[in-house]
């Protein structure tokens, strides 16, 4: 068997880590990592103590909090407190914009449709109406306790219809109510 080379990564300076383990944990706000994983995504050759270090010392400044053991993330409680602290005039120049939810449409309008449940082994069903020339697909997560043959209304959902030379592609899909 032979020796596995190493990869090409550098090594770099205790400080040199330290600024590109914080760049890092910053760019995956969200996400917790042990010294090795962060070792392994910067593709560098430091070894899981030097980095282990670099983050004890981030700690002590208070950039970077350990959230289980041997795990650490960026410390976002300390972060959104000097957000908070700035003046009006800089959190509106703010780059991030804010985040709308999309519009959806009150039940009322939505279509509802009655039908009898025609099951199939996976425990999705299709829904066979006379107001439909196509059968509703209703996936497991949906059917809702409806067994083989129950009549049911049926919530449908807005899904594009695919068409190809002429086809349909997709059933329409739905949710028993």
């Amino acid at each position: 068997m032979t020796k596995k080379k190493k990869s090409g990564g550098k090594k770099l300076t205790a400080q040199q880590l330290q600024i590109e383990v914080l760049k890092f944990l910053l760019s995956h706000p969200k996400k917790q990592f042990s010294p090795r994983q962060i070792t392994d995504q910067l593709r560098v050759t430091n070894n899981k103590d030097s980095a282990e270090h670099a983050l004890r010392q981030l700690v002590q400044a208070g950039s970077v909090a350990e959230h289980s053991k041997n795990k650490f993330g960026v410390a976002l409680e300390k972060l959104t407190k000097e957000v908070d602290e700035l003046p009006e005039i800089e959190k509106k120049a703010s780059p991030r914009p804010a985040k709308t939810a999309p519009a959806r449409k009150p039940q009322s309008q939505r279509k509802i449709i009655e039908g009898r449940v025609d099951m199939t082994r996976s425990g999705a069903a299709y829904i066979v109406s006379e107001l439909m020339d196509t059968d509703v697909y209703v996936p497991p997560k949906y059917v809702n306790g409806a067994l083989n043959g129950d009549i049911v209304k049926v919530l449908l959902f807005s899904t594009p219809p695919r068409r190809k030379g002429g086809k349909m592609l997709r059933k329409p899909e739905g949710e028993v109510l």
